[in-house]
Formats: structure tokens, C-alpha cells, sequence
């Protein structure tokens, strides 16, 4: 026995390694049957068992069954679901319609003292609750109703006064007029994780300015409404300026105070903005903003706004920088090379590994698609940053590289795990089978590949090349192809273990000619030779 644990430290280490990977037989959790086992079987093994039991909660039937028999009655009541209306005379809009019925709770009785004693047993083990829209109410087998008075019958301030982590769908996890009033017992002081999705925003104005006083300690704050209005925008910023100690923030929107605020916030390490509509004021004050800013992530936004959010961004560690629902309908080659060139000049060339960038796939198309095409000339400002690990972009009008700029780009990045060039409208590839040899050779690290190119020369130099066994994936878009079984030749002496993948469009739609048809079946076959050429090698 190590001399420096005591007995309980070491039944929760035993306890930690039971596995919690999900597996179940005859739809009981393996993982739950043998920790309630456990917990059964001695005092030393209970409390650990129980609070491994009760750690994590998906929904409140379990608290709600700690009660006594005869507290709650059984009623069917209609479930809500979501259905569109095209009635109004101003297009389709959601609304909720009454579904399968399902069984909800009642009070039959008011609480006592009493009937706490169970429930408080376990309530203080939650340290994470995940209420969503697939429970019913939120709550499963409890009603809101119910679950309210509940609340209001509580011994003390918290229900669960060690929790966590609480993420909360407020859509239709409660009444809208029981919602302001059921939240605050389920906050605790020491909540460092909460998600909220709220169903209108002008709830927002009631729930989210008074969270900072109930939860101190939050770092990672998720907040999203499903409409987007002044209001949820005013209520987040207003709970942003509040947090001291805030290290991750997902928001719908940001307004120009809550800007202020995060880019002097010496904490945030990461930040995504869900709707980056907004047209910030930017100075030019060379004081450092977001200095710890490790990841960026926008949803929907525009070129224009990107490049002005990342005037501010300086010398900060950005290891992630992703934009993946940007309009393009008037985003040149020109302005996304300003883009990168910018994002090349504000961080640090050691720091950035992950970039990911997609064009809105409704964008409007372009007047002069060749200008919008992504090229050797909009990658090369990326290629300073030598620690490039992921690397996804996908432009509107198509991809239009050689095979010179694939070698520039290997060479560039020799750590790449996962490589993926595409676009929406199809370009005719240029880069032929010898970039597959320069990824093997530059590349020893890389496992998934997405690239168009054309096969239709099968070069003989794969002899030369040592195997790399990491690939895994390989998509070649419409890769024009002649010879297939050269081809997988080719493939499987540079990459043995890779499968190889391309027209994957004609899985599902119709082709346009006969020849594309033709091109998808040799790579059909291409990758049949693979399967049976590593089957060979493995025997």
C-alpha cells in the first residue's frame, strides 16, 4: 500500500479505472450495473461507487425518483413537437404542435421535511446535469410543474450545491413563465461550465445578467438564443463584463461593449462567435488585445468583417483560427490572400496548427468565378506557419492548384495530419499522381488527404519512396483516372494502409455523362486492388 494515500483515496483510484466506455447488454449500462453492484457490496466501496453513480445526470427522473411513493401521480399528457406553418402568409415558420403522449408527474401532496432525506443523500454527489430537448420537459419522467415545486419546498439555497458543469435547453425544457423562476436552484457557487439555449432572447434579459452573481467561478460559457435580437445580444454582454475569470466563450453575437471587454480579458483562450453580423469599431491602439487567445471560430460572417476582427488580434498564441460559413458572393483570391496575409502578420508562426475555412455552400455565385478560385497564391501566406497540423479550406468557385504549389505546400508543412482542398463548383485539376509521392515523402505525419487531381499518367517512381503507413483516407474528387489497377499499384506502395475514394457524388446522384460514370467505376476498382494487394501483404 503506497504510504501516502489513505484508504478511501485509494478505493477511488481502484474505482477510476473501471471502464466508462459505453457498453450494454439487454440495455443495462455495464459500467452502472457494476458500480451499483460495488456499492452495495461494503461500506469502504459505497460512497465512492455512489458518487461515481451519480456524477453525471442526464435529465431529473433520477432525483425525482429518491422521493417517497404516493408523492407524484402519473398523467398522460401530449409531448410538443416542432412543425413548420405555412399558413401565416409570410412563409413557413416552426411551431409547436402536440405529439405521442407520454407520462408526466403530478404533486399529490405538498412536501415535507421528511420526504428530503433521500434525495439530499445523493443531490450533493451531481457535479454535471445535461437537460436538453430530447427529455421530456427536460426532465424526463418529472414535469415541470412538479420539478417547480420541488424547488420551492428546498431545505437549502442549491439543489445541487457541488455541480459543475450544467448545460440547459430552455426551448421547451420549461414553461415560459416558469423558466426565470426554476433556473436559479438548479446554479451552484462552484459552476465553472454552463451552456444555456434559451427560446426567445427577451428571456435572456431575466436569466443571464444575474448568473455572474450566482456563479463566480464560470470559465466556460456557452449562451445561444433561437432568435438573435438586441436583446439576448445587450443581456450577454451585460454577463460577459461581469466574468473575471472567463477562459471559453461560445456566443451568438457580440456587440461593441462585449468586444471592449474580451479583447482586454487577460483569461479568454478561446472564443467563437456563432453570427459575427455585427460591424465593430475598430481602433488602432497597439496595445495587445486577446494576448492569450489560443482558438477563433466564426459561423456565419463575411470576409470584410473577418479581416477587420483580425486587425486586433496581436501576437497573441492563436493556434486555431476557423471561419466556416463565410459569404463569398463578393470575396476575390485577391481579399482572402489579405486575409491570411493578415492572420501571417498578427500571431506568432510557431503557434498557429489548425485553420479551417468554408465558403457559405448558399452564397450567391460569383460574376467571374476565375477570381474566386482558391490557388497557389492564396495559400503561399499560410505557409510560414510551420507547425500546421489541420488544414481545411473550401472556397465557392473551385480549387486551381499545380503540382509545383503541392510540393511548396508540403514542404511547408511537414507536420500535416489531415489535408482537405475542395470548393463547390468543380475546377479541371491541374496536380497529377506525383503530389501523392510528395505528401509521402514530405509528410510522414499525414492520415487523411481530400485533393483533386488527375490520374491519367501513372508515374514509375513509387519504388523509391519508404511507405508511409499513417495514411488512412484519401479522397481525389473527380479525379480523371485510365488505368486503375497501375493506379492502386502506385497508391499502395507509398500508402499501404490508406483507402482511396473519389466521385463520391455519383453514390447518390445521377451522373451528367457516361464518362463520369466510367471514372467512378475504375476507382471502384482502384480500391478493390487495394483491399486485395494488403491482404496479400498481410498473409
Amino acid at each position: 500500500m503506497h504510504a501516502a494515500l489513505e484508504i478511501p483515496e485509494i478505493v477511488q483510484a481502484v474505482f477510476g479505472q473501471i471502464d466508462h466506455s459505453p457498453q450494454s447488454i439487454g440495455g443495462y449500462d455495464l459500467d452502472i450495473r457494476t458500480l451499483a453492484v460495488l456499492a452495495r457490496t461494503c461500506s469502504a466501496f459505497c460512497d465512492p461507487a455512489l458518487d461515481l453513480l451519480w456524477a453525471e445526470q442526464r435529465d431529473l427522473g433520477a432525483l425525482m425518483g429518491c422521493f417517497p411513493n404516493g408523492l407524484f401521480v402519473e398523467v398522460e399528457t401530449p409531448l410538443l413537437r416542432l412543425t413548420e406553418n405555412d399558413n401565416s402568409g409570410e412563409g413557413a415558420v416552426l411551431k409547436a404542435v402536440p405529439g405521442r403522449t407520454v407520462k408526466d408527474l403530478h404533486m399529490r401532496r405538498p412536501i415535507t421535511g421528511g420526504d428530503w432525506e433521500r434525495p439530499l443523500v445523493y443531490s450533493h454527489r451531481v457535479k454535471t446535469l445535461h437537460l436538453d430537448n430530447t427529455s421530456v420537459a427536460g426532465i424526463k419522467s418529472a414535469s415541470t410543474s412538479a420539478f417547480y415545486d420541488v424547488c420551492l419546498a428546498l431545505p437549502g439555497s442549491h439543489l445541487f450545491p457541488n455541480l459543475r458543469d450544467l448545460r440547459i435547453s430552455l426551448f421547451f425544457s420549461f414553461p415560459e413563465m416558469q423558466c426565470d423562476r426554476v433556473v436559479p436552484f438548479l446554479l451552484a457557487p462552484n459552476i465553472e461550465r454552463i451552456k444555456i439555449f434559451l427560446k426567445k432572447s427577451d428571456r435572456a434579459s431575466h436569466i443571464l445578467p444575474t448568473l455572474a452573481e450566482r456563479c463566480p467561478s464560470i470559465a466556460y460559457l456557452d449562451i445561444s438564443c433561437w432568435d438573435d435580437a438586441d436583446a439576448e445580444r445587450h443581456a450577454a454582454s451585460v454577463l460577459i463584463q461581469q466574468l473575471r475569470h472567463l477562459q471559453e466563450l461560445c456566443v451568438k453575437n457580440l456587440n461593441q461593449a462585449a468586444f471592449e471587454y474580451l479583447r482586454r480579458l487577460p483569461t479568454l483562450t478561446a472564443l467563437l462567435v456563432e453570427r459575427h453580423t455585427t460591424n465593430l469599431l475598430v481602433d488602432d491602439d497597439e496595445t495587445d488585445s486577446f494576448s492569450s487567445l489560443k482558438s477563433l471560430e466564426f459561423g456565419e460572417t463575411t470576409l470584410d468583417r473577418l479581416m477587420e476582427f483580425m486587425k486586433v488580434i496581436r501576437k497573441c498564441p492563436l493556434e486555431r483560427f476557423e471561419a466556416r460559413n463565410v459569404e463569398e458572393s463578393t470575396a476575390t483570391t485577391e481579399m482572402v490572400v489579405r486575409l491570411f496575409s493578415t492572420l501571417a502578420g498578427q500571431c506568432p508562426h510557431t503557434s498557429l496548427r489548425t485553420i479551417e475555412y468554408y465558403a457559405r455552400i448558399f452564397s450567391n455565385p460569383p460574376s467571374e468565378p476565375t477570381d474566386y478560385v482558391l490557388t497557389g497564391q492564396t495559400l503561399r501566406p499560410l505557409f510560414c506557419f510551420m507547425s500546421m497540423v489541420h488544414v481545411t479550406l473550401y472556397r465557392l468557385s473551385g480549387i486551381d492548384l499545380t503540382d509545383d504549389d503541392v510540393f511548396e505546400l508540403a514542404s511547408a508543412w511537414p507536420r500535416l495530419e489531415l489535408l482537405s482542398l475542395g470548393g463547390f463548383n468543380h475546377v479541371p485539376s491541374r496536380v497529377t499522381l506525383h503530389a501523392l509521392s510528395v505528401f509521402a515523402r514530405c509528410c510522414p505525419r499525414l492520415a487523411s488527404l481530400s485533393l483533386a487531381l488527375n490520374a491519367s499518367l501513372v508515374p514509375d517512381n513509387s519504388a523509391d519512396i519508404p511507405p508511409q503507413h499513417l495514411m488512412e483516407y484519401i479522397y481525389l474528387g473527380r479525379a480523371v483516372i485510365t488505368a486503375p489497377a497501375r493506379v492502386a499499384q502506385y497508391v499502395a506502395a507509398m500508402f499501404p494502409a490508406t483507402k482511396v475514394n473519389a466521385w463520391a457524388n455519383l453514390e447518390a446522384d445521377a451522373p451528367r455523362n457516361v464518362q463520369e460514370r466510367v471514372y467512378h467505376d475504375r476507382w471502384q476498382i482502384v480500391q478493390e486492388h487495394l483491399v486485395a494487394i494488403r491482404s496479400l501483404n498481410n498473409n
